[in-house]
């Protein structure tokens, strides 16, 4: 059995709320400019209403990745500030992993069951010494494990 470790990669609220911030002041400087430059002032809006729209995205999608996630090796463990939830690897319906070229990679963790995070737990995967630093073999072990313990409770009949 593995050790209890830490599988994820978070982003700080703070971070988050600074990159918010910053984009946003980019996207009002561009739709102020073009007071400036009325010559230019429907692309100055145009660009400033984009930069607004995917600052917004960028939270979202970021702030999807603040729960901590631990592999205690018979289950996975979620984590948010106070709050806790965990999962057998039977209750896991389905990991996925998206190769990101240059260390973007995501998983996705699908769960039978709804917990106070939702059904699916998205998380960038952390490389562990546990697997000579490489998320893929990390990966293929947890699909390996889910796959043993959905196995053996249709065995047992749980």
């Amino acid at each position: 059995m593995l050790p209890a470790m830490k599988i994820s990669i978070n982003p700080t609220r703070q971070g988050i709320r600074m990159r918010w911030h910053v984009m946003r002041l980019g996207a009002v400087s561009a739709i102020l400019a073009a007071f400036w430059f009325p010559n230019n002032a429907a692309a100055l809006v145009g660009i400033g209403l984009m930069v607004l729209v995917a600052a917004y995205a960028s939270k979202l999608d970021a702030e999807d990745l603040l729960v901590e996630v631990f592999d205690d090796g018979d289950k996975l463990r979620f984590v948010l500030g106070d709050v806790t939830a965990s999962a057998n690897m039977a209750a896991i319906a389905k990991v996925e992993f998206e190769d990101g070229g240059d260390g973007m990679d995501q998983v996705t963790i699908t769960l039978a069951q709804t917990t106070p995070f939702g059904k699916v737990i998205r998380l960038v995967p952390e490389p562990v010494y546990v697997f000579e630093w490489n998320v893929k073999v990390w990966f293929a072990d947890l699909q390996r494990r889910v796959q043993n313990a959905k196995t053996s409770a249709s065995v047992y009949g749980a």
